[in-house]
């Protein structure tokens, strides 16, 4: 077998290398009604994430069908945040019962009650 023109030996690279890690999508957490935001930093939904998303897992928001730039900080559209939005947690440590929290002169809008929010992630 040839990989970008450079021989490699069949059974060279064993399955589990090549796996992807176990984890499968959740149904929870869709189409979720948004919180009226005003300022930077505001609770995004009432709803926490569902469930603690795989170590492999990217969690990825969406707001009315687009996605949103979720960081592990305060800089992005949106992040999470165990503590009533003080702390952003990391990507890698986003876990159950985190909410989301909202930075609408980032994201270049306020959400609004008919605004739905969809987290997209695997457990």
């Amino acid at each position: 077998m040839q990989m970008d023109g450079k021989q490699i030996k069949d059974g060279s690279i064993t399955n589990a290398k090549l796996a992807t890690p176990a984890g499968s999508s959740t149904t929870a957490n869709k189409n979720m009604t948004a919180e009226v935001t005003t300022t930077d930093g505001s609770e995004a939904c009432a709803t926490a994430i569902a469930a603690t998303p795989a170590s492999h897992a990217y969690v990825e928001i969406f707001v009315n069908g687009a996605q949103q730039n979720l960081t592990g900080d305060k800089l992005g559209d949106c992040y999470f945040s165990a503590d009533s939005g003080t702390t952003a947690k990391t990507l890698a440590t986003i876990a159950a019962a985190d909410k989301l929290y909202w930075n609408g002169s980032i994201a270049g809008y306020q959400l609004a009650i008919t605004d739905k929010i969809s987290f997209v992630y695997d457990v």
